[in-house]
């Protein structure tokens, strides 16, 4: 038996009804059924499942529409199924942020090892303590250890770190942090989100006026480097320059080795290739030329 709660969305009730019935098989009791796109958006925003199947071809809205403005503020595990097994369509799937593609028809057995491989990776068991340069976090018990202190985390910093911990190493932006702590409607509330930063790392770091493992990426959003991490001791990680390359003008970034930044409002993970950054446009706004130097060290 599983606990993960997963959504599935097909127009084609008998389908739908058969995905249950798979998953159902399979352990899975925390099942979510929609039969179109608009239902869809509405029970993941209520719901927050842990996956998302998802129907291609539905009347209305289609899943390539959902899935994009579900990457909007959400980086939840996708997988898309299609009848169209045209490799068009899997790279338009790929690109807006699917985790994973299934043509119709399909083996039962094939789906289920392709939402568990989703599922752990995008939920790798849970640590209970972390380790930072200057404390240890219980997550358990919310509770931070400096210098043999017990220090308590507020309900808005546990939800804070719990984010910058589940993208350890990576960037998460402003906005996406601000929906974790202030919903849907975050906009205005930075300067919050600000005052709780500073709160967290008065108990997480050794020296909060010279942060090491809750760094601020300037322009970006917030950094978590845990201890052993592979960052220098300012918390920056180790690539010599950071370009701005649009997708139109570059292969699309394989699904697997985006590992670098969290880019709002998209939600998407872009890859690393020394010494290449990859990052969204929507981060910067219109693309610049390919290759554009935009900094370095």
């Amino acid at each position: 038996m599983t606990d993960h709660k997963i959504l599935l969305v097909d127009d084609d009730r008998d389908l739908l009804e058969m995905l249950c019935s798979i998953f159902r098989r399979a352990g899975y009791t925390d099942l979510l059924t929609a039969s179109g796109g608009a239902q869809a958006l509405q029970i993941w925003r209520e719901e927050q499942p842990d996956l998302i199947v998802l129907d291609v071809m539905m009347p209305g809205m289609d899943g390539f529409a959902v899935l994009r403005e579900i990457r909007r503020t959400s980086r939840v595990p996708v997988l898309m199924l299609t009848a169209r097994g045209e490799a068009e369509d899997r790279i338009e799937g790929l690109e807006i942020g699917a985790d994973d593609y299934l043509a119709k028809p399909f083996l039962p057995r094939e789906l289920l090892l392709r939402a568990g491989a989703i599922l752990a990776r995008a939920y790798p068991e849970r640590k209970e303590r972390v380790e930072l340069a200057g404390a240890t976090v219980d997550l358990a018990n919310a509770q931070v250890w400096k210098n043999g202190e017990k220090l308590t985390l507020t309900a808005k910093e546990m939800q804070l770190f719990e984010k910058l911990y589940q993208n350890a190493g990576r960037i998460v932006t402003t906005g996406i942090l601000c929906e974790t702590i202030c919903g849907e409607f975050w906009q205005g509330y930075e300067s919050t989100l600000s005052t709780h930063i500073r709160h967290l790392r008065e108990k997480i770091e050794a020296n909060p006026s010279r942060p090491v493992s809750l760094v601020t990426v300037k322009g970006l959003g917030y950094r978590l480097n845990l201890r052993g991490g592979g960052h220098d001791e300012r918390g920056e990680a180790f690539f010599p320059a950071v370009y701005f390359l649009h997708r139109q003008h570059h292969a699309p970034v394989p699904v697997g080795q985006c590992r670098d930044v969290l880019c709002d409002p998209c939600d998407r993970k872009h890859d690393r290739r020394f010494p290449v950054v990859f990052l969204h446009q929507h981060v910067f706004g219109p693309c610049r030329a390919p290759g554009r130097r935009l900094g370095s060290r």
